[in-house]
């Protein structure tokens, strides 16, 4: 919970985007994929089209924070050395 809290800390502004930039284009494509009417092969399409964005928006979201973790480490390693 003290990382979560401390990676959000150093980077709101990116960390902001990414979540803005993931709901729009799920929300977005979501629209998108429920365009076919239920009876049609699109329909299909679009299921499998929507299991695909969103999980590479998990795994997207995964790979963030793990790099966010790693910067944010790094950050205040030499935040302290300045100081000392």
């Amino acid at each position: 919970m003290k990382d979560s809290i401390r990676i959000i800390k150093l980077t709101l502004p990116t960390t902001s985007l990414f979540l803005l930039s993931a709901v729009v284009l799920s929300e977005g494509l979501n629209i998108l994929w429920n365009v076919p009417p239920e009876g049609s092969w699109w329909f299909l399409v679009g299921i499998v089209g929507h299991a695909f964005v969103t999980t590479g928006l998990f795994a997207a979201s995964f790979i963030y924070y793990q790099e966010a973790d790693h910067w944010s480490k790094s950050f205040i390693q030499e935040v302290k050395k300045s100081i000392l």
